[in-house]
């Protein structure tokens, strides 16, 4: 079997960083919020029970990897996902059918 190169072992590190970025319960329930479009972060504080902050310290990281997009009006935030596949949310909600013995 072949060896990673350095580069492939950064891509995947990288990689496994973004997954790692989509695997917190929290951002996870965000992203299905904002599967019906822009939420702004008050609303998004109703609907987690998170603060402000805490809603704004989810969605800068998720930001930063591009997963969700921010707006700002004169008195609001408004978020929104950039996933162009957001069928791909269901695939993690989807119970995986029971491995069969061989």
């Amino acid at each position: 079997m072949k060896a990673f190169s350095n580069k492939e072992l950064a891509k995947a590190q990288l990689q496994a960083e973004f997954l790692r970025a989509l695997a917190n319960s929290t951002r996870f329930k965000i992203l299905l919020l904002l599967r019906g479009g822009e939420c702004s972060a008050s609303a998004l504080v109703e609907a987690t029970g998170l603060t402000h902050a805490g809603v704004a310290q989810h969605m800068t990281l998720m930001a930063r990897w591009g997963i969700v997009t921010k707006r700002r009006t004169r008195t609001n935030t408004f978020y929104d996902s950039t996933l162009a596949e957001p069928d791909i949310l269901d695939h993690a909600t989807t119970p995986l059918p029971k491995r069969q013995n061989r």
